[in-house]
This record gives structure tokens, sequence and C-alpha cells, in this order.
């Protein structure tokens, strides 16, 4: 990162708790940016000052980024509108892939008609195209500091 951008706390609690919350930062009330600050001072911003990903000055209120803040991997659960998390889906699909085997093994028809190694493989592959998938989000994800 060629160029240094400064942050106060108290601007980007309000930004986080609007993208929070999926509202513009002018509607953020002062308990939503409350509890961003709150975790932001006491937890997040210590840490990542320490690792080198910014530099926080407590004393000032101000976050500025350093040459580790562009090369920081940020991982995010993407929840879209009234979507699941990726840890929820995983778990999901981990039920329905053990429902199913459950359910060849023990005879119980149609699914025995599958068969084992059929039903794992349609398993595995879920579990394949769900993980390129996620990982493909992951990606896309962009925080700004480029």
């Amino acid at each position: 990162m060629e160029s240094r951008e400064e942050i106060e706390l108290r601007t980007l609690s309000r930004e986080v708790a609007a993208l929070e919350n999926d509202i513009s930062p002018d509607g953020v009330t002062p308990q939503q940016r409350r509890r961003v600050y709150n975790a932001l001072q006491q937890s997040h911003l210590p840490k990542m000052d320490e690792s080198g990903v910014v530099n926080y000055d407590h004393d000032r209120g101000v976050i500025e980024t350093t040459n580790a803040t562009a090369e920081a991997t940020v991982v995010l659960e993407v929840v879209v509108g009234e979507g699941i998390t990726w840890s929820s889906y995983y778990m999901l699909l981990g039920g329905l892939c053990v429902a199913l085997s459950s359910a060849v093994a023990l005879g119980v028809y149609p699914f025995v008609l599958f068969g084992m190694a059929p039903t794992a493989v349609v398993c595995s592959l879920l579990v394949l195209g769900s993980g390129l998938v996620h990982a493909w989000q992951s990606e896309e994800i962009d925080l700004g500091y480029s």
C-alpha cells in the first residue's frame, strides 16, 4: 500500500454498524454505534495493531492503515438477505448426507436402489461443489483497502 489512510474510531464504528445493520450510516442509532465502538476499541483494534495490520492510536482514537493492511486476508461469512450462514449450510448438507447414507444402509426403499458407492459419490460432489462456491464467494469480498 503506497498511501496511508486514517480514519477516526467514531467514524469507523458508525460505518461498521451501518454495514452490520444493512442501513445507511445516517440511520445508525447511538446504541448500534456504541456497541461496535466498544468491540473495536476493546478487542479488535488492539489485536490488529499488535499484529501490524493497522496502527491504532488509542489516545487519539485514530486508525491508520499500514503496508500489511492490503495484504491482510479477511474471512467473512456472507449472509444475503434472509439467507443462512455457510456453517449452517454445511451442517444441513452433512445431515442430509448422513440421512441419505443411513437410508441406503438400512435398505429403505427407494433409497436402497441407489447403492452405497453412488450415494457416497453424490455426497462428495455436493460437498466439493459447495466448497468451491464458498471459496469463490470468499475471494469476491473486498473491504476497500486497495
